[in-house]
């Protein structure tokens, strides 16, 4: 809405009144029924106060203005008072199922990452491979994380497949025209296939998502990449896993101007490192 151009309809309403009539409009049909009628009786009670006051006439006796002014307002404040309670406490039991229904597939989520990440398999072996965040094995359209091999998949009888598996996140196009992308779980069981690599079965995770982030801390600071094959500045090894790796989910605004939910931040420390038998020369000669 540009300078000097006002909304149809707002022109002399007050803060005050712009209130009321947007809490009017929250309200469903019912609600806005009784609370129009409320309105009615304590607008009946009062004109018949009105025409008391101006006409006179008895105010006590079996025919009254007494009984139509008191009938009006007490019942309206009553019927006001009860239809307030109701619906709020209604109002409130609605917001807060939303708030569980939407905050269950996030902690679902954010459950399944870090499963996935606290069971990294070190790098380096005939199915593990490198863990890098730019490799030629990242070739799923939208992935938003590395490819990497866990031991977080679940043995039955019915599959010849191992624990290990090869899982990478993506972010993809959402498919129910709601705003922002959906989180996908792309995963790969048969780690040798006979001739070509299978295609990953994709598991959706959460919706609205706007963005997806990793990042590796080398024990002194957080790194935005990361490649196990390089030799360690510290050590001189290879094959060596993050100490800890931080996954931040940006979640999408679907009201426009609103400050953006919170993102969603998981931490999970990497506690599985590589060995080696390799014997070092140490600075005063020993080993």
């Amino acid at each position: 809405m540009t300078a000097g151009h006002q909304v149809p309809g707002a022109v002399g309403v007050s803060p005050a009144h712009r209130r009321i009539i947007d809490s009017y409009r929250d309200r469903d049909r019912f609600d806005q029924f009784c609370f129009l009628l409320a309105a009615a009786l304590v607008a009946s009670g009062i004109a018949h106060l009105g025409v008391f006051l101006v006409d006179g006439g008895p105010w006590s006796g079996p025919v009254s203005w007494r009984k139509a002014v008191t009938f009006g307002i007490a019942f309206g404040i009553v019927l006001a008072a009860i239809n307030t309670v109701y619906f709020s406490a209604l109002r409130l039991r609605n917001k807060t199922a939303a708030g569980i229904d939407e905050a269950v597939p996030r902690e679902h989520a954010l459950a399944i990452i870090k499963r996935d990440l606290a069971n990294l398999v070190v790098p380096g072996g005939t199915l593990s491979g490198a863990f890098q965040t730019t490799s030629l094995s990242n070739n799923v359209a939208g992935q938003s994380s590395p490819t990497f091999c866990t031991t977080s998949a679940a043995i039955d009888d019915t599959s010849p497949w191992s624990e290990i598996q090869r899982v990478s996140y993506l972010l993809v196009d959402s498919t129910n025209r709601t705003g922002g992308r959906d989180l996908v779980r792309a995963v790969t069981r048969n780690l040798l296939p006979p001739v070509t690599q299978d295609q990953p079965d994709e598991q959706w995770l959460l919706s609205g998502v706007q963005a997806l982030t990793f990042q590796y801390h080398d024990g002194s600071q957080w790194r935005d990449s990361w490649d196990s094959s390089a030799a360690d500045t510290v050590t001189g090894e290879t094959n060596t896993l993050p100490k800890a790796i931080k996954v931040q989910v940006e979640l999408f605004s679907e009201l426009r101007g609103r400050t953006p939910p919170p993102a969603l931040e998981l931490v999970v420390p990497i506690v599985v490192h590589s060995r080696t038998n390799e014997v070092r020369q140490l600075a005063g000669g020993g080993q």
